[in-house]
């Protein structure tokens, strides 16, 4: 489900706020729109990119253990 503006605004503004954004860290990440081609579009087919990512790390976590 796809957010609306109004609810894409809010969410900003909240994250903006300065007691929420210490309790957040945020990675970019580049993606070359050729080499890495079958990276984007998995990322674009997930629902939620968040989640998906922090699950990968995770299960790596896991396996290294």
């Amino acid at each position: 489900m796809a957010k609306s503006e109004a609810l894409k605004r809010a969410q900003a503004r909240y994250e903006a706020k300065p007691e929420v954004k210490a309790r957040f860290k945020g990675y970019h990440l580049k993606c070359h729109v050729e080499h890495d081609k079958d990276i984007i579009e998995k990322l674009e087919s997930v629902e939620a990119v968040n989640t998906y990512i922090k699950e990968l790390i995770r299960k790596d976590i896991a396996a290294q253990s």
